[in-house]
């Protein structure tokens, strides 16, 4: 918070209390709310923000979301503490998918994964928007493995209308 925002900049961003719902695919209960200023998303908020997508359902009975909306390009910080990142259209593979729905993405792009706050199927997993831009209940992975290390902080800011 110190390194990115001025002072006057972090007294416009407040805290709010986040309702932290489980996992229905995985049966994981709803966990306790919490009070912050900076947060991930989850996937009922992912849903309300970026409008727009399909979902799907897959063979095994997940629902999945796939929206080109989520696109999430690491910053320079992100990438020289690791984040792996993808060019997309060219080491990301979109078979399956209508590719005519990113006609308008270009190919030099560049994605990564990034984590939600949505629990995943055990202690240590969470819920991830992948680099194919699909997120889903039942796409979760260990909070420790490196190339799902993206996060895309979100937060409420303050302002004043004139």
């Amino acid at each position: 918070m110190d390194e990115a925002f001025s002072d006057y900049e972090k007294s416009k961003i407040p805290t709010v209390t986040l309702k932290n719902y489980g996992n229905s695919y995985y049966s994981v209960p709803d966990g306790n709310d919490t009070d912050d200023k900076v947060f991930c998303l989850s996937l009922d908020e992912i849903d309300q923000y970026f409008k727009g997508g399909y979902n799907y359902t897959t063979s095994y009975g997940a629902t999945n979301t796939f929206n080109k909306n989520l696109i999430c390009s690491p910053t320079t910080t992100a990438k020289n503490n690791g984040v792996p990142w993808y060019l997309f259209g060219s080491t990301v593979q979109l078979d399956g998918y209508d590719e005519t729905y990113f006609s308008d993405v270009p190919e030099d792009c560049v994605v990564c994964y990034w984590l939600t706050r949505t629990p995943g199927e055990s202690g240590g997993y969470v819920c991830y928007v992948s680099i194919e831009l699909v997120y889903g209940e039942s796409f979760d992975v260990s909070v420790n493995n490196p190339i799902y290390s993206g996060v895309r902080p979100a937060m409420y800011i303050e302002y004043e209308t004139e």
